[in-house]
């Protein structure tokens, strides 16, 4: 009878397993994902890497383009390799300069290794050890994505993750992504670049400052903002920077996460220019405009000889995108909400 009775309960107990699937029950108490569950028309969550970084980025309207740089480590340039677009297929090409041990000091370019490394673990957002999210380092190194005028609206927000080199030379300029056109005379060409430099390019010494460039193709290419030299150092170590355009109005925004004095959005800061007048995007136009889109150096200038890339960039990058709209703009709450999200996201705050 004890037999029966014994079986009899652990049928009832096998029953109540099957009907309610172990309803409110985790494995070893781990705690469900946060990560909403996919929307239809999401695009799919590569594998082995945080998701909602990803879906963060990949949801927020208007992205044109966005480079996760975090292909494996393979030589380069090889045949196939590419930077890819996980959005509009805007796929680039890794290439590296030829090494430069002398630096030009008339356009202040610093010297060069010639280098970019693929793969590189722990990338900048690895957040747990089992992570593989890795990135690229640059020494030379860079992207080269084809001219697409969808690169170039007229209204934009670019933003990455940037870990520059901590023995960066103060007396050169390195440039994080540039679109330009073709370089006329003087330095004359339209878009934009984002920089890293002396504040004065006679300075030989002092900090480094993150600073935007922009041209007309009618007057020389120059810098029109710079982060605030008292407020905003540039700090050698792992950035988070958004750079907003309305057409007129631009803004550039750094954080620096993981420090005791700078915690929170309200920590974004770096520059802006109310007015931005010299500015022409890079177009289809013969004379000045056609220019690609490079991420991990800067102009393309034509001396005696043949043309050469110059300002190198030097360190870690990674989540590169692109989108054709003010990401600051009023309507979408300022940077409480569409940056902030990115921000917060971004893995290891």
């Amino acid at each position: 009878m004890m037999g029966l009775f014994f079986l009899i309960g652990a049928l009832a107990i096998l029953v109540a397993l099957i009907l309610f699937g172990f309803v409110g029950c985790t494995a070893f108490g781990e705690a469900p994902s946060a990560s909403p569950p996919p929307k239809p028309g999401d695009p799919p969550t590569p594998p082995d890497t945080p998701p909602d970084y990803y879906l963060t980025i990949t949801r927020t309207p208007d992205l044109v383009a966005y480079w996760r740089l975090g292909e494996p480590d393979q030589p380069v340039p090889t045949s196939g390799g590419k930077a890819k677009s996980q959005v509009g297929g805007f796929h680039g090409d890794y290439f590296t300069l030829n090494p430069v041990t002398i630096p030009d000091n008339l356009h202040h370019s610093p010297a060069t290794a010639g280098k970019i490394n693929l793969g590189i673990t722990p990338g900048l957002l690895e957040l747990k050890p089992q992570d593989s999210n890795p990135c690229i380092q640059t020494d030379g190194g860079y992207v080269k994505v084809p001219f697409n005028d969808a690169l170039n609206p007229p209204q934009f927000t670019f933003e990455a993750w940037v870990s520059p080199d901590s023995l960066l030379d103060p007396k050169f300029y390195y440039c994080l992504v540039e679109s330009t056109g073709k370089p006329g005379t003087f330095g004359k060409k339209t878009g934009w670049g984002l920089y890293l430099g002396p504040a004065d390019i006679t300075s030989i010494s002092g900090p480094l400052y993150w600073q935007v460039w922009m041209g007309d193709g009618l007057t020389a290419y120059k810098m029109v903002a710079i982060a605030n030299g008292t407020d905003t150092p540039t700090k050698l170590r792992l950035t988070y920077l958004a750079l907003t355009f309305d057409g007129q109005n631009l803004q550039l925004f750094l954080y620096y996460p993981n420090t005791n004095q700078e915690i929170g959005i309200k920590t974004l800061r770096g520059a802006q220019n109310p007015n931005v007048t010299n500015f022409k995007r890079n177009d289809n136009s013969a004379a000045t405009g056609r220019g690609d889109f490079f991420i991990g150096t800067g102009s393309n200038l034509t001396l005696i000889g043949a043309a050469q890339r110059l300002y190198p960039f030097k360190g870690k990058i990674q989540e590169v995108a692109l989108y054709k709209r003010d990401l600051s703009a009023p309507n979408n709450a300022g940077l409480q909400s569409t940056l902030a999200s990115h921000e917060m996201n971004g893995g290891n705050l």
